[in-house]
């Protein structure tokens, strides 16, 4: 959904976020929930820039009937400033919760690398049983001819075949 009255302020020439110490801590305030039945002064200057918004709010919290939310301009702005320590309040939650997806998904990333190097590995020692087993065969069986096996190099070499069974779920 396009904010027009943001696009239409950000559009309108030499682009600049311009706001007073007042309509910082009012942006704050009410990108971080804090406006509930509060009055706030520089309310309507952030909606004229496209940051913040008059709705509906139920009647038991608010006496008026509306209250003030925060735009998604509005909320990339106070992140902005929280990052830049213009703002008293708590964190970005929605950065928050971004880099702990983040961290997960790196965690996510090196477990599959991980199992991929295992993975390859087993790999690696099943082509080399299987050459072991042809070349026995043609060693016992003087008609017999091997079969050539491409080997795959072994990635981890270092892992004990008791700890890649294991991995694999087989048992020893």
């Amino acid at each position: 959904m396009s904010n027009a009255r943001f696009s239409d302020y950000s559009t309108s020439g030499a682009f600049a976020i311009g706001l007073s110490r007042h309509q910082v801590a009012s942006l704050a305030m009410i990108a971080n929930g804090g406006s509930d039945g509060v009055f706030v002064a520089n309310a309507p200057a952030l909606e004229r820039k496209g940051l913040a918004e008059m709705v509906a709010a139920p009647k038991p919290w608010n006496a008026e009937g509306t209250e003030w939310r925060a735009t998604l301009a509005g909320l990339f702005v106070a992140r902005l400033l929280s990052e830049a320590g213009l703002t008293n309040g708590p964190p970005d939650p929605v950065a928050a919760e971004f880099a702990d997806l983040r961290a997960q998904l790196e965690a996510a990333r090196q477990e599959v690398a991980e199992a991929q190097q295992r993975a390859t590995s087993a790999f690696a020692r099943l082509d080399e049983a299987r050459q072991d087993l042809e070349l026995e065969r043609a060693r016992t069986d003087r008609d017999y001819r091997p079969k050539l096996i491409i080997k795959v190099r072994d990635p981890r070499p270092d892992l004990e075949e008791v700890d890649l069974r294991a991995w694999a779920g087989v048992e020893p």
